[in-house]
Protein backbone atom coordinates (compact mmCIF):
# COMPACT_ATOMS: atom_id res chain seq x y z
CA UNK A 1 0.00 0.00 0.00
CA UNK A 2 2.75 2.30 0.96
CA UNK A 3 4.90 1.89 -2.16
CA UNK A 4 2.25 2.30 -4.65
CA UNK A 5 1.03 5.54 -2.92
CA UNK A 6 4.82 6.66 -2.61
CA UNK A 7 4.83 5.58 -6.96
CA UNK A 8 1.41 7.80 -7.21
CA UNK A 9 3.31 10.38 -5.61
CA UNK A 10 6.49 10.40 -7.88
CA UNK A 11 4.34 10.19 -10.92
CA UNK A 12 2.98 13.38 -9.67
CA UNK A 13 5.17 15.63 -11.94
CA UNK A 14 4.39 13.62 -14.88
CA UNK A 15 0.59 13.94 -14.78
CA UNK A 16 1.12 17.62 -14.24
CA UNK A 17 3.55 17.75 -17.71
CA UNK A 18 0.99 15.84 -19.13
CA UNK A 19 -2.14 18.05 -18.08
CA UNK A 20 -0.14 21.48 -18.50
CA UNK A 21 0.71 20.00 -21.61
CA UNK A 22 -2.54 19.18 -23.47
CA UNK A 23 -5.11 20.93 -21.29
CA UNK A 24 -3.84 24.29 -20.73
CA UNK A 25 -1.17 24.79 -23.55
CA UNK A 26 1.87 25.98 -22.43
CA UNK A 27 3.86 28.26 -24.53
CA UNK A 28 7.06 26.63 -25.57
CA UNK A 29 6.12 23.00 -25.02
CA UNK A 30 10.01 21.47 -25.61
CA UNK A 31 11.05 23.85 -23.34
CA UNK A 32 9.14 22.97 -21.03
CA UNK A 33 9.42 19.83 -21.36
CA UNK A 34 12.90 19.35 -20.95
CA UNK A 35 12.27 22.17 -17.69
CA UNK A 36 10.25 19.95 -16.34
CA UNK A 37 11.67 16.44 -16.47
CA UNK A 38 15.47 17.75 -15.77
CA UNK A 39 14.10 19.54 -13.10
CA UNK A 40 12.36 16.94 -11.39
CA UNK A 41 14.87 14.64 -11.83
CA UNK A 42 17.35 16.39 -10.19
CA UNK A 43 14.84 16.83 -7.13
CA UNK A 44 14.63 12.95 -7.18
CA UNK A 45 18.61 12.37 -6.84
CA UNK A 46 18.58 14.93 -3.99
CA UNK A 47 15.98 12.92 -2.08
CA UNK A 48 17.34 9.60 -2.91
CA UNK A 49 20.75 10.67 -1.65
CA UNK A 50 18.63 12.32 1.32
CA UNK A 51 17.23 8.76 2.17
CA UNK A 52 20.73 7.18 2.44
CA UNK A 53 21.82 10.38 4.92
CA UNK A 54 18.96 10.28 7.05
CA UNK A 55 18.53 6.40 7.39
CA UNK A 56 18.80 6.74 11.45
CA UNK A 57 15.67 10.06 11.69
CA UNK A 58 13.25 8.55 8.93
CA UNK A 59 13.11 4.53 8.11
CA UNK A 60 12.38 5.35 4.58
CA UNK A 61 15.92 3.23 3.38
CA UNK A 62 13.52 0.64 1.31
CA UNK A 63 12.31 3.28 -0.49
CA UNK A 64 15.64 4.34 -2.00
CA UNK A 65 15.62 2.34 -4.67
CA UNK A 66 12.43 2.44 -6.03
CA UNK A 67 13.13 6.78 -5.71
CA UNK A 68 15.85 6.18 -7.69
CA UNK A 69 14.38 4.30 -10.63
CA UNK A 70 11.99 7.10 -10.77
CA UNK A 71 14.57 9.63 -11.09
CA UNK A 72 16.30 7.87 -14.04
CA UNK A 73 13.21 7.72 -15.60
CA UNK A 74 12.67 11.39 -15.47
CA UNK A 75 16.60 11.89 -16.30
CA UNK A 76 15.87 9.41 -19.53
CA UNK A 77 12.76 11.74 -20.75
CA UNK A 78 15.07 14.64 -20.23
CA UNK A 79 17.51 13.45 -22.42
CA UNK A 80 14.74 11.63 -24.88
Amino acid sequence: MRRALIALLLLAPLGFLLFRLFVSGAEDPIKYIYTVTGGTALTLLYATTSLSLLRRAVNLVRYRRMVGLFAFFYAALHLG
